[in-house]
């Protein structure tokens, strides 16, 4: 078996999925090969990406694409481009706790003081946050003055002119499919964000 090895490994291909599970250097992610093996340590130096790093963090980090003088590295970048369009679309991927609570925030099923007092009608039902109004879905999201400042501050500048506070106008808008990705995706991902924080 461990003659056979280096045969083997040629038909080893490791997915990338979201990019946290995938070593840059190390795994199998690019169409030619492993890339330390391909480079060797000057790679790292050329490449300007860290030894430790995974796919998603020498992708979506904070580094400038480089124009190198050989044709393997430049292909290294541009496939590096392509699985970071890929990231981008499967990116929601990465926080399900915040789509669970949005998915019961859009069910009206998390446990807000109006729905509270349904069970016990002994409750206060003042918000907690503002203390102006009864709390509900959508008083809390994002009619209420603390909510309605974090949800302003986050994405006056996402939604600009069609900026809203009201519950049934933002579910409206997260449903038009009109908006280029980015945006979209900054909209989905802001909101799902805000509401699990809240």
């Amino acid at each position: 078996m461990i003659k056979l090895w280096d045969t083997a490994k040629g038909f080893y291909k490791k997915e990338v999925g979201n990019g946290y599970n995938t070593s840059f250097w190390y795994d199998n992610w690019f169409t030619k090969g492993v890339l330390v093996e391909i480079l060797g340590p000057r790679g790292v130096i050329d490449m300007g990406i860290s030894n430790e790093a995974t796919v998603a963090e020498a992708v979506l980090g904070v580094r400038r694409r480089k124009r190198h003088r050989t044709e393997l590295l430049n292909a290294i970048e541009s496939e590096m481009v392509a699985v970071k369009e890929k990231l981008w679309e499967n990116v929601e991927d990465i926080t399900p706790k915040y789509a669970f609570i949005t998915w019961l925030a859009m069910l009206d099923r998390l446990t807000t003081m109006d729905r509270v007092a349904r069970w016990n009608s002994g409750v206060d039902v003042t918000c907690a946050l503002c203390k102006n109004a009864a709390e509900s879905r959508s008083h809390l999201f994002f009619e209420c003055s603390y909510s309605s400042q974090i949800w302003e501050h986050l994405m006056l500048g996402i939604l600009r002119g069609s900026y809203t506070t009201n519950w049934n106008a933002i579910v409206a808008l997260l449903k038009q499919s009109d908006r280029d990705k980015k945006r979209s995706f900054c909209l989905r991902y802001g909101f799902q964000t805000i509401i699990y924080v809240i």
